[in-house]
């Protein structure tokens, strides 16, 4: 932007070189570790899923899933930070339409609307860039942020879907784990052939 010892060995074994480099740099106790990776670890896929599932709607696709561990509430209006130490771990996922010449009403509307079929009860928030429409779910646990927006420069219309765990004390880790921007970079196929669209 994890555990007693062998638990952190595991984690390594399974998760991979990224998520090891985070426990390594950890200098709080084993409490605020295990919740860091138990985070990172409910978290991670289930925006790989999201991934899936939106895509399955021809709304759009998702290229690149991004996640670290940021401040508590920073992409998340759901959240509660307890301490400044407060931490989340958040997947990001930038949701562009199949088509260039998607009309951004549209494209918006469809979003809510696929988001919604899949069980995240989006509900309107306030936001702090005023060309763009915010919105807040929750599913399973984990919250998600969506940020609309038309017109970025060589993308037209975007989605911008912020995934997070619950809050989490990282104690004297907070700093470390911070300081590591994304710990996760996922790159997702384009689908070789567009999904038909299930909202019109």
């Amino acid at each position: 932007m994890t555990a007693k010892r062998g638990v952190a060995l595991l984690a390594c074994a399974v998760t991979g070189a990224a998520a090891c480099a985070v426990l390594a740099g950890c200098s709080s106790g084993p409490g605020a570790q295990a919740q860091a990776q138990a985070q990172r670890s409910a978290v991670l896929p289930a925006a790989k899923k999201l991934y899936s599932q939106v895509t399955a709607t021809g709304v759009g696709w998702i290229g690149t899933i991004l996640g670290g561990y940021e401040t508590c509430g920073t992409d998340d209006p759901l959240a509660t930070p307890s301490n400044d130490n407060s931490l989340q771990y958040t997947a990001q996922e930038l949701l562009t339409p199949f088509s260039r010449t998607a009309a951004y009403p549209v494209f918006r509307r469809q979003v809510v609307e696929a988001l919604n079929g899949i069980g995240w009860g989006l509900r309107q928030t306030a936001g702090g860039s005023s060309p763009a429409t915010y919105y807040a779910g929750q599913r399973d646990g984990t919250d998600l942020r969506l940020v609309e927006l038309d017109n970025q420069p060589g993308l037209g219309p975007t989605a911008t879907i912020f995934l997070s765990g619950g809050c989490f004390d990282a104690g004297s880790s907070a700093q470390q784990l911070r300081g590591k921007g994304s710990v996760d970079n996922v790159i997702e196929p384009r689908p070789a052939a567009t999904p038909a669209p299930k909202y019109s």
